[in-house]
């Protein structure tokens, strides 16, 4: 095999091996490149018959060139009118510009529209939040008014109850003697003996709407606790009784229970049957202040 030192080595051997050079001339060119003898013969011929055609084309130009300018005269009335048309169109863009501009600006209008209501609702919403906060307090003033109401219904009653003391005093068969300011029930509370007694019942005891000292037919001392009501609920009955058993300790004498009002709960008919404690009726019109 022959040795390759250098180029001109390498162009020997290819010199002496026809082969080898076509191998090597197909390896480093494409097929394009391979081919292109071929291809510039048949563009030569290709480009020698185009010559010929194309000196008879010439002549058929120069035959059509007269028809060419009948053909150019018509192409330049054509222009005209595309340039009227033309113009036709320009003003029509300028219409559609001007349509544009317009819904534009009612586009604006409307999101100024639409950002006025946004606003709009905003007031409303919080217009809403403050209806809703006075009816809160409105509610509460409400609920303020029914105590007072209540309350001011409570003092009638006791002091309906207090006129009438007598009458009540009579349905138990005794004799009033006389009421118990909230002065003698602190003093009552102050000389008994009041251990295991909570302060806050204590305190109860002392504001009892009404403590009468009566007696019977034969002299003996009783107690009535009463507590007064316009609608009488168990809340009173339990005052009431509590009342007339602290009593009974405190005096050592018998105390009744009683509740008084024009109305009477009817969960607490079992208490006033069953627990001894009395009920006495007001009538609504008792209420009214001599």
């Amino acid at each position: 095999m022959a040795t390759l030192n250098t180029v001109e080595d390498l162009i020997r051997v290819l010199d002496e091996q026809p082969e080898w050079c076509e191998a090597l001339r197909r390896r480093l060119l494409s097929p394009e490149l391979i081919q292109l003898p071929e291809t510039l013969a048949k563009f030569a011929a290709s480009t020698s018959q185009s010559l010929v055609e194309l000196k008879e084309d010439v002549q058929d130009l120069k035959m059509g060139q007269a028809r060419t300018e009948t053909r150019l005269g018509r192409l330049e009335a054509g222009q005209k009118n595309a340039e009227t048309r033309l113009g036709r169109l320009e003003a029509g863009q300028k219409n559609a510009e001007t349509r544009l501009d317009q819904l534009e600006a009612g586009q604006k209008r409307l999101e100024a529209g639409q950002k006025r209501l946004e606003a709009g609702q905003e007031r409303l919403e919080a217009g809403q939040e403050q209806a809703e906060f006075r009816l809160d307090q409105l509610e509460a003033g409400q609920k303020r008014l029914e105590v007072s109401v209540g309350e001011i219904k409570g003092t009638h009653a006791r002091d309906a109850t207090l006129r009438e003391i007598s009458l009540l005093a009579e349905d138990l068969e005794l004799r009033d003697i006389r009421s118990l300011s909230r002065r003698d029930l602190i003093d009552l509370t102050h000389s008994a003996e009041t251990h295991g007694i909570a302060t806050n019942e204590l305190r109860s005891f002392h504001r009892a709407d009404v403590i009468v000292e009566a007696e019977d037919k034969e002299g003996t001392t009783h107690y009535i606790a009463v507590e007064a009501s316009y609608t009488v609920d168990e809340r009173d009955t339990r005052r009431a009784l509590r009342n007339a058993r602290l009593l009974q300790r405190f005096t050592g004498h018998q105390a009744h229970a009683v509740v008084s009002g024009v109305h009477m709960d009817n969960r607490i008919q079992a208490t006033i049957t069953t627990d001894g404690v009395s009920w006495y009726q007001l009538e609504a019109q008792s209420l009214e202040p001599d």
